[in-house]
This record gives C-alpha cells, structure tokens and sequence, in this order.
C-alpha cells in the first residue's frame, strides 16, 4: 500500500509542478494569474485520503488535508505533519486512525458519519441505489451524506 501510496503523491507533485510551469511560461493560458499554487488543499477517498495527509506532508505548496474514510499510510505513522488534518470517517470505519491523534502537531480533527459505511462516501450511493439492497451502503440516505460532507469539507478548508 505504501508503494500505491507513493504513486499518487508523485502524480499529484506532478501535476501542481505542470500548472506552475504553465502559469509561469503561457501568459494567454487561461489559468494564468487565476491559481494560487502556493496556498492548496487536498482530499481523497479511501487511498485517495492517505494519499492527500502524505501529499501535505511533503510538500509546502499544501496547507491543509482531508482523508475520507481512509486508512493511513505513508509517512505520517512516523513523522507529525504541523498543518490542519480532518478524517472524515464512515460509522464502520470509526477510530481507525486514532493511533495519529498523540503526534499530530497541526490539529486533527475527526468527524465520523453516522449511519455511513465506506461506500457511502462514493458517488455511487446516488447511482446505484441497489448496493442498499446488498448492504454496501449504510442506512444515511444519500442526500444527507452528501450535505453532512459538503459542509463539513467547505467548513474545514474555508477555516
């Protein structure tokens, strides 16, 4: 898992590098002027979340991470991470990070979703009403999951 992990950090320092390098060289690019790389948040799902609490870690240009409902790997089981953190954490999956709680040096906070399972913080919640029916989702209504996340994510990074 570290090694996936690994993967997606250097995809995602590839990407903010790229944009930097455009802003930088293509003054008619349509971006230009219009980002500010150097004050970024990042999140992801699952992996994707790991992947966003290793990203803050190893690169400054990130101020801030959330990992939804995402087991945490990478770095940060070594090494404390000075800026804001935020687990949103699915009902079934409660407590599976607290082991970071003692030597998080930024703050992290921690919302967990009752009624959630892991998959209910997918999309497909919304277009695939059937996984209910083989128990992939929780009982929260989709509608509901999505408004608890939307807030909870705006909240945390307008903070």
């Amino acid at each position: 898992m570290d090694d996936a992990l690994r993967i997606r950090t250097a995809d995602i320092h590839f990407v903010v590098d790229r944009l930097q390098q455009m802003q930088r060289e293509s003054a008619d690019w349509i971006l230009t002027n219009r980002l500010d790389l150097d004050r970024l948040g990042v999140m992801g799902h699952s992996l994707g979340g790991a992947t966003a609490v290793q990203v803050c870690l190893e690169d400054p240009r990130f101020k801030a991470a959330i990992n939804l409902d995402g087991f945490q790997f990478g770095d940060i089981r070594r090494r404390s991470l000075n800026r804001p953190v935020l687990m949103i954490e699915s009902e079934s999956f409660a407590g599976a990070n607290d082991f970071l709680a003692g030597q998080h040096a930024g703050g992290l906070q921690k919302i967990t979703i009752a009624g959630s399972t892991h998959m209910d913080f997918t999309d497909e919640n919304f277009t695939m009403p059937m996984l209910r029916f083989f128990g992939m989702t929780g009982p929260i209504e989709p509608a509901s999951m999505g408004r608890i996340l939307n807030e909870g994510i705006i909240a945390f990074f307008e903070e």
